[in-house]
């Protein structure tokens, strides 16, 4: 919903970034959806699964698309049915420690 960004499946990220890449294209920016119905939970499960989009597609551009730096947004608000990038308490704040070392599980996941 931003202008000039863009969705990409992941079968459809290489096909479109390869003439990029050779016209000079150096790093692109990958940030996470769930398009699953029903996927999103209260802790943002969804961040770093294994068969998720963003850690598919890093995995594709390390091995077909070496020389491309790929920046991942680490971030649990596409993921989390509140739509807040943390885990929260019944009373809406923040469960400071459990959210962090959920963003270090995922960025661990992307590395």
């Amino acid at each position: 919903s931003l202008p000039s960004q863009h969705s990409r499946s992941v079968s459809k990220v290489l096909p479109h970034l390869e003439p990029l890449i050779q016209k000079g294209l150096q790093a692109v920016g990958l940030f996470g959806v769930m398009l699953k119905e029903g996927a999103k939970n209260p802790t943002g499960t969804g961040a770093d699964d294994e068969n998720g989009s963003v850690i598919r597609t890093i995995k594709l551009l390390r091995s077909k698309a070496s020389s491309l730096l790929a920046i991942a947004g680490v971030c649990l608000c596409e993921y989390t049915s509140h739509g807040y990038c943390g885990n929260l308490h019944e009373d809406g704040s923040l469960i400071n420690t459990a959210s962090i070392d959920h963003l270090s599980d995922v960025t661990l996941a992307y590395a």
